[in-house]
């Protein structure tokens, strides 16, 4: 099965060309870490809001997409009140992404995850901001290392960057 990391805004332009990266005409569960956005999305699709990506992905049976890993990285910081940078509640953090990593990497389904690109976005001022960019950034890092497929989505165009150098 392919997994594919697409990185960019989360603009409509971003979720239209992650959708169209799954099988058209096939169900598709798309996982909504916060608020769903059902109009984005074909109507014949299932929807689901969920903050445990792993066992909903392999509940859902069919293809998945991740809207999105942000949101979901800011959930993980809520549920396990991480966001002070305690090192403990980091670790617990990490723990989750490490479980959701091992399954992505062996994804039953064809999966497609949505993130923010961080790395063109301004420092943030404030220490919340800047500890949901920092983990993020580990987040999509892990997850384009372990994705078949990375795309970055940027002025109105995808860039394929799965044969690109690694930088660690």
């Amino acid at each position: 099965m392919s997994t594919t990391l697409v990185l960019g805004g989360t603009a409509r332009s971003a979720r239209r060309y992650a959708a169209a990266l799954l099988p058209a005409g096939s169900p598709v569960t798309v996982v909504f870490p916060g608020e769903p956005m059902t109009d984005q999305y074909p109507d014949e699709w299932t929807t689901v809001r969920a903050d445990d990506l792993t066992r909903t992905i392999l509940r859902g049976r069919t293809p998945v997409l991740i809207d999105s890993l942000e949101t979901w990285v800011s959930g993980l910081l809520d549920h396990y009140d991480a966001w002070s940078g305690d090192e403990a509640r980091l670790a617990t953090v990490r723990e989750a992404i490490a479980e959701f990593g091992a399954l992505w990497m062996h994804a039953p389904y064809d999966s497609v995850a949505l993130s923010r690109e961080v790395g063109l976005t301004a420092i943030p001022e404030d220490d919340r901001n800047r500890r949901l960019r920092d983990v993020l950034e580990e987040v999509n890092a892990t997850v384009s290392v372990i994705s078949k497929r990375t795309h970055l989505i940027v002025a109105g165009r995808a860039l394929d960057l799965s044969d690109s150098v690694r930088i660690d």
